[in-house]
């Protein structure tokens, strides 16, 4: 759990900082751009991958479509599908800039579906349309937690550049 909080951390701080710049039309070159993405699309590739091995061999493709009470259930205590999603979307919204959230939520879902759609021919893995729950509401809570300090800066940032009451009482004492 160590490495995944170090990396979330992480991505959380890139994501202020650069929420953080002024300048809404600010120009990002091809290298930033391509630096941006790197981390999701090499840490999605690189999990579909792992869910895609299949050490004990195949089987024919079967998906579990049931979304009973029970499944939705089981499904909501995978806490691993939780942390990954969290990380990929702080990935996915670096990536894409705090400017497009939804763009970086479907970007992470269609990761999350991905696992699911590996996992259909692999033996010892069950591919389930509830394995989904846990994802979309890691999803939508990371999108929340985003908004928020977005938010947040974004006020941060406004509120400094109008200035706090102590310099407008310094301006009028030197005038």
């Amino acid at each position: 759990m160590m490495p995944e909080l170090i990396v979330a951390v992480g991505v959380l701080g890139l994501l202020v900082a650069d929420m953080s710049r002024s300048g809404r039309g600010r120009a990002i070159s091809a290298t930033a751009r391509i630096a941006r993405a790197l981390p999701f699309v090499v840490a999605s590739a690189l999990s579909l991958w792992v869910v895609g091995q299949a050490p004990n061999g195949r089987k024919p493709f079967q998906v579990d479509l049931s979304l009973s009470v029970e499944d939705l259930a089981r499904s909501m205590t995978k806490v691993a599908h939780f942390r990954s999603i969290a990380i990929l979307f702080l990935m996915a919204v670096l990536a894409v800039g705090s400017r497009r959230l939804l763009l970086a939520l479907a970007l992470t879902m269609l990761v999350g579906l991905g696992w699911e759609a590996a996992e259909t021919t692999v033996i010892g893995r069950h591919a389930r349309l509830a394995d989904l729950a846990p994802n979309l509401a890691a999803g939508v809570a990371s999108l929340a937690i985003v908004l928020v300090i977005r938010w947040t800066v974004v006020s941060l940032l406004a509120w400094r550049r109008r200035g706090s009451p102590g310099d407008e009482a310094a301006t009028i004492e030197e005038g």
